[in-house]
This record gives C-alpha cells, structure tokens and sequence, in this order.
C-alpha cells in the first residue's frame, strides 16, 4: 500500500509540473516523500496555487472543502482532468 501512495504522490507532482519540465524523482522510502504543514496547505490551497486530493476516494466523510476524491487506482482520464500548473497535496485523513 505505502508504494501505491508514493507512486500515486509522484505520478500527481510530475503531472501537475509537466509543463515546467521537473525531472522525476522516486523515493526511496515514505520518509523521503516530501511534507507539508496543515497551515502551509491552506495557505497554498487559498491562494489557489494548490488543489486537495483526497486518497480516501469518493464519498468519504469527513473530506476537506474542496478537495477530490481519487484513490491509488485513478484512471488517466481522471487524471488528466486535475488543474494544470497547480501544486497537487494528497492526504489521507
């Protein structure tokens, strides 16, 4: 599970950048997968240089206002629908 949810936290950073050519970069481990504060997100979030996804999927209680449901199994389609040249923060709680 823990590889499915940093693979899906790199395949959302690199989709997100593509546009800013960032090379990609896989982690080693879990620790390595870069943090964000609870503060820093909303600030990031309110100034709209950042969308939620929340890996939990469809329907979850609980959910951050405006975040998006997607789990690790996300189609392309799917994907490719997420805002361009945004920062993509995944969290699962």
């Amino acid at each position: 599970m823990k590889n499915k949810i940093l693979a899906f936290v790199a395949f959302a950073f690199l989709a997100a950048c593509a546009s800013e050519q960032i090379a990609y970069v896989k982690y080693n481990s879990e620790e390595d997968v870069p943090r964000i504060s609870a503060a820093d997100t909303k600030k990031e979030v309110d100034a709209g240089n950042a969308i939620l996804i929340d890996s939990r999927g469809e329907g979850q209680p609980d959910r951050l206002p405006g975040a998006i449901g997607m789990t690790t199994s996300v189609t392309a389609d799917k994907f490719n629908q997420l805002p361009k040249g945004k920062k993509i923060i995944v969290y699962c709680s």
